[in-house]
């Protein structure tokens, strides 16, 4: 349990500072001289988690695809033994619910945009 926690926190420490780079680096949106802006056309808050939204989901899903075939390849190394199939399973369950979670954020947070951009025009 204590490795599982020690995992969730370094992925959460990873995450949270390369999003805090992003948002540090962004800046107006005048065309003007100076720097550049990285983000493109990221001008306000919606156009930025639009932005961040994508870039999870460009992460996310290979990484769901490689857990499936993970555990599907607990399912062929288990030859058998009880114990392993039974991990086996567990391990494609949880694969499952968490892509379903993901796509299901994901899907929720279009709803959303698409709500708030239909309400203020």
């Amino acid at each position: 349990m204590k490795k599982y926690i020690q995992y969730i926190l370094s992925i959460l420490i990873i995450f949270f500072t390369t999003t805090v780079s992003v948002a540090y680096a962004a800046g107006g949106c005048s065309t003007g001289g100076g720097l550049s802006n990285p983000l493109k056309n990221i001008c306000n808050f919606g156009d930025f988690v639009a932005l961040l939204l994508k870039a999870v989901i460009d992460i996310g899903l290979p990484i769901a695809v490689l857990f499936i075939v993970y555990s599907g390849f607990l399912f062929v190394t288990a030859q058998g033994n009880v114990t392993k199939i039974d991990e086996a399973k567990k391990t494609f369950f949880y694969t499952i619910i968490g892509v379903t979670i993901f796509l299901g954020s994901w899907a929720l947070a279009l709803i959303v945009e698409n709500t708030i951009k239909l309400l203020t025009g």
